[in-house]
């Protein structure tokens, strides 16, 4: 028997090796599992399970190894596989976690058995912290950073880096809620407690070496502000205070003096204490806000910038002529100003270069409604579910593709969360479907737009299928009674009152079906939607395939290679269907592929795909082919491919329209597809003609009472 399949296996052993084949020491199948197993799950990690000879070259503990320092844990794998004549297509990328030997008592055969795992692995494990949405976004990219964010007794402001010194507290400080300027209500959307300086302290903090290098030519520095009410400030606020020795001007301060308001002004020092105005003064709106400056050589002169940045923004910027030094300290609130209200400060943190690194203008976050354009500073609201899960999770270095557009949801305010939560979150808003890529290690996100009205990848029954093909037409998906809630907003209910699966007691439904589930939706306005999204989920009367299997290997898969090709594009997301089937296996046979397991060999290649229904994503669009039903209709008399056959409805329901120009129409009668031409009759029964019958290769004799609905009914999207 001649090969079917190859396989090609590869480590990557750092960067000058690079990408190493190791297909010549696999011995056996490589088997794989990716997306997720069930419906209601979440993201789960992939796995790659193989077996490798040559043990020598996979001991990472073994000096004399020729690998020796190159392997270890988390080492990248990653598989292609395709036709013995034909391209290899990505299947899966991960990370050896260990490398257990394994051999027989004689000694006579060693081995190692190998599993990979996805990014998703790495990503849960341990106890993830909690962040708030500014120390995210902050410490993924500045070089110094201090959150104080400290717990109640902190006596130092600790960094979020590692290596770094906490700030030094001169005087007695607090930690601070952000409120309201106007009504005084606790705020907590971009920050946790930060802070409080009220009492006359002050925070400085050195930085590394390295920053002070790193910053010789140009830096940035921030810190967040609570100012809640100038007339009970006295003396004036240093927001920002940058020790730079070795320069002309060895001290840089961003102050805000109490001039009838608060005016904001730069001021360079030099090794004399003589100061001079960089910028001049401008007026500050009182709020949290982020103070920021930018200072960078600019040929014989340094240039400046400030901006003031929050609901609204204020910016400035100067010139001196001098030459610049980089970054050794900086602090807040260094000449001990008070204030009889708290007076907070957070997130000071340092970049090397001139651009401002957190703002939040009107430029910076165009997709944000008038208002909400503070990015961080309140907690990312008005997000899409896309957006959100490409932000955070490139915060922790994780690259995310996204498939589709977003849908119209937005997201609320970022809770300090783990990203494992905020990633949860956001999908549960969208609805769309988060998975591990398989050609790089990194994240695919599905949006729920995505996964509408797809043309289905065919598996035919007969030649293609193969065991085990078990479809599930039990209950434990139902969900008629949905209620939907938003964090400290209100609630939506949503009850399936009608149809077979409604939340009435049998035979007229199923009894009721409850479930509850909190939304971290932007506004109230989006919870009807979402429930009777969920409920419209959890009532769709269709068996769903747990396991729909093909063997690559049989005659009909390697007659057809384009079939093939297009069946090992299928990921998670994608809508299979399975066309022939005989009339008793339920008619239109279409799953929404969650996940899969394969076991790839050279004679063999079986794929077992796990999916749910994909009826409930064929949605209405403008001109599309979906229409709007008669709830409750069915036959008034018993048919059995007649010329035309009785439709009975109720005066509640209404009647089918009888307009020409809605016709031909597909109904769904039993799970049989039949096409009129023409419905007749002003009082029910109306009479249907029948053109053709049988088109989903269902025909049957159906009774008087059998359901009949459109074939495909009109149902808005998410």
């Amino acid at each position: 028997m001649s090969k079917l399949f190859r396989t090609k296996v590869e480590l990557h052993l750092g960067p000058v090796l690079g990408w190493v084949d190791i297909t010549a020491d696999v011995r056996g199948p490589v088997t794989i599992t990716r997306g997720r197993t069930s419906a209601g799950g979440r993201a789960e990690y992939g796995r790659c399970s193989l077996r490798l000879n040559n043990p020598d070259r996979y001991a990472p503990r073994n000096p004399t190894g020729p690998w020796y320092g190159l392997i270890g844990r988390n080492t990248p794998l990653r598989v292609s596989a395709g036709p013995l004549a034909g391209p290899l297509v990505a299947r899966f990328a991960g990370e050896v976690s260990e490398w257990p030997p394994r051999w027989n008592l004689p000694g006579t055969d060693r081995y190692v058995d190998v599993e990979a795992s996805g990014i998703l692995r790495r990503l849960g494990q341990g106890e993830q912290p909690k962040l708030s949405p500014l120390r995210r976004t902050v410490a993924a990219s500045a070089l110094a950073y201090w959150p104080l964010e400290d717990g109640a007794g902190a006596s130092v402001g600790g960094s979020a880096l590692s290596g770094q010194s906490p700030m030094r507290v001169a005087g007695t400080v607090a930690w601070t809620d952000i409120t309201n300027v106007v009504t005084g209500a606790t705020v907590r959307r971009g920050t946790d407690r930060i802070a409080d300086v009220s009492a006359g302290a002050s925070l400085v903090g050195d930085v590394p070496a390295s920053v002070t290098a790193s910053t010789a030519a140009g830096w940035s520095a921030m810190a967040a502000v609570e100012l809640t009410d100038i007339a009970a400030i006295t003396g004036d606020v240093v927001l920002l205070d940058i020790t730079t020795p070795g320069g002309t001007y060895v001290r840089w301060q961003l102050t805000a003096k109490i001039v009838g308001g608060l005016d904001m002004r730069l001021v360079a020092y030099n090794a004399d204490g003589a100061a001079t105005l960089v910028t001049t003064g401008f007026g500050v709106v009182t709020s949290f806000y982020l103070a920021n400056v930018s200072v960078w050589q600019n040929g014989s002169n340094i240039s400046a910038g400030v901006r003031w940045a929050g609901a609204s923004y204020i910016e400035g910027t100067g010139s001196v002529a001098g030459t610049l030094a980089g970054v050794t300290s900086i602090g807040v609130n260094t000449r001990r100003a008070t204030s009889t209200k708290p007076l907070g400060f957070g997130h000071v943190a340092v970049w090397a270069g001139r651009p401002f690194p957190i703002g939040g203008s009107l430029v910076d976050y165009p997709s944000l409604p008038p208002g909400f354009r503070l990015g961080p500073l309140d907690g990312y609201w008005y997000e899409t579910a896309a957006d959100r899960l490409v932000r955070v999770a490139g915060e922790e270095g994780v690259p995310v593709t996204v498939i589709g557009s977003p849908a119209a949801g937005r997201l609320g305010y970022q809770a300090t969360a783990s990203l494992s939560e905020l990633a949860d979150q956001s999908v549960d808003v969208d609805g769309g479907y988060l998975y591990e890529q398989r050609d790089v290690l990194g994240l695919v996100y599905r949006t729920c737009a995505s996964l509408y009205n797809q043309t289905p990848t065919p598996i035919a029954y007969t030649g293609q299928l193969a065991p085990p093909f078990e479809p599930i037409d039990d209950a434990d998906a139902v969900r008629n009674d949905v209620v939907v809630k938003r964090p400290d907003g209100s609630s939506v209910r949503a009850v399936q009152t009608t149809g077979p699966l409604a939340a009435v007691p049998p035979p007229a439904g199923v009894g009721v079906y409850r479930t509850e589930v909190e939304l971290n939706c932007a506004g109230d306005d989006q919870l009807a939607d979402q429930a009777s999204w969920r409920r419209h989920l959890g009532t769709v009367d269709r068996p769903r395939y747990e396991a729909l299997s093909v063997e690559l290997s049989s005659p009909e898969w390697q007659a057809a290679p384009a079939a093939m090709a297009a069946l090992l594009a299928v990921d998670a997301g994608d809508v299979l269907e399975v066309t022939g089937p005989p009339a008793w296996a339920a008619g239109d046979i279409r799953t929404l592929a969650l996940g899969y397991t394969e076991t790839i060999a050279e004679y063999t290649w079986k794929i077992t795909f796990s999916g749910v229904p994909a009826q409930p994503y064929d949605i209405a669009v403008v001109d599309g082919p979906a229409r709007v039903g008669i709830v409750g209709a069915t036959l008034a008399a018993p048919w059995n491919g007649a010329a035309t056959m009785q439709l009975a409805t109720t005066a509640a329901s209404g009647r089918w329209t009888t307009n020409p120009a809605a016709f031909p129409l597909d109904l769904r009668v039993g799970e049989e597809r039949v096409r009129v031409s023409l419905i007749t009759g002003a009082a029910s029964p109306q009479t249907a003609t029948v053109a053709a019958r049988g088109l989903n290769g269902v025909t049957a004799a159906w009774q008087a009472g059998t359901p009949v609905d459109v074939w495909l009914p009109a149902v808005p999207g998410l």
